[in-house]
């Protein structure tokens, strides 16, 4: 009988909750300890942190942040380079990041490289080709025909308008990457729109061709240009909506050769392949080093990996 009543007893004390027997523990630890033990905890939260904070985790969440807008933009002109990542690592700093966070930014920052590169070199394809084309329908001398006429227009519904303009309402409310029309301001009180501007056709839209055109048809006008170099002005890196009538074409048939071109490209591929996990693995470092710059400092980083 002795035996079976220690049986009992034995499951009585294994079906207690655990916070029972985690209690039941504790009591076995001196209360000094405890306070020690917490005290410690506290320094080790509190030591250091802001500095963690501010010279460590904001200046790459800032880093993160800016990539992460230059590969959604997918432009040559939002490119940007981890320059915080790059010095916290020479300095040394860098390393007081967790393993983990660190392979992850490691590995992003080669990535994002990688892309970078591709996508200079998609623009540049992009832009010999186009510019080839515009060569076989474009002259300087059109071009210059065409603009003086889209000016006058310009210039004929500016006067046209009743009252007094605000030069911040002459220009179009843009989605997307384009030039801004000229403003004449030799008249303070009177500003004109003296000149067309339009929509810029980037990287990013030939990646999403043809989806891209439908945006860029609601924004480009009879009096403004579609540009294709997003950086310089020049006749033949520009088109305008008569020169597809004249063609009797469309935009998304007048661009499908150069779209066919691209599409054999390696870089192009690579772009259309990696740019969306990228993007996604941006996002979960971001979100990392957010936690990190409201809490610097966690205790899971004293267990080693």
């Amino acid at each position: 009988m002795a035996k079976k009543k220690n049986k009992h007893s034995e499951e009585r004390t294994a079906s207690l909750p655990w916070y029972k027997t985690a209690g039941a523990l504790l009591t076995l630890i001196p209360l000094g300890t405890i306070v020690a033990s917490l005290g410690l905890i506290q320094a080790y939260k509190t030591t250091g942190a802001n500095e963690l904070r501010t010279q460590v985790y904001q200046p790459l969440h800032a880093d993160i942040l800016n990539v992460e807008q230059s590969i959604q933009a997918v432009s040559t002109e939002t490119l940007v380079f981890m320059k915080a990542f790059n010095e916290l690592k020479g300095s040394g700093a860098f390393q007081q990041t967790p393993l983990d966070l660190q392979r992850r930014i490691v590995k992003i920052s080669d990535d994002v490289s990688a892309i970078q590169l591709a996508i200079t070199a998609v623009r540049e394809i992009a832009l010999r080709e186009m510019s080839a084309r515009i060569l076989k329908i474009r002259t300087e001398q059109k071009d210059r025909t065409w603009r003086n006429k889209a000016e006058s227009v310009l210039r004929e519904m500016s006067q046209s308008k009743a009252g007094f303009s605000d030069t911040a309402t002459l220009f179009s409310k843009m989605n997307h990457e384009a030039r801004s029309r000229s403003v004449d301001v030799s008249k303070p009180n009177q500003p004109e729109i003296a000149g067309p501007g339009g929509p810029t056709f980037v990287v990013r839209d030939w990646l999403t061709y043809p989806d891209s055109i439908k945006v860029i048809e609601d924004l480009w006008t009879d009096v403004d240009y579609l540009y294709f170099n997003d950086r310089l002005d020049s006749w033949y890196y520009q088109i305008t909506r008569e020169n597809l009538r004249q063609l009797n074409t469309n935009l998304e048939d007048f661009l499908k050769p150069v779209f066919s071109t691209l599409n054999q490209n390696s870089d192009f591929q690579l772009l259309l392949r990696n740019r969306p996990a990228i993007l996604v693995q941006l996002r979960e470092i971001k979100t990392e080093l957010e936690a990190r710059i409201r809490d610097p400092k966690q205790l899971g980083d004293l267990v080693p990996f």
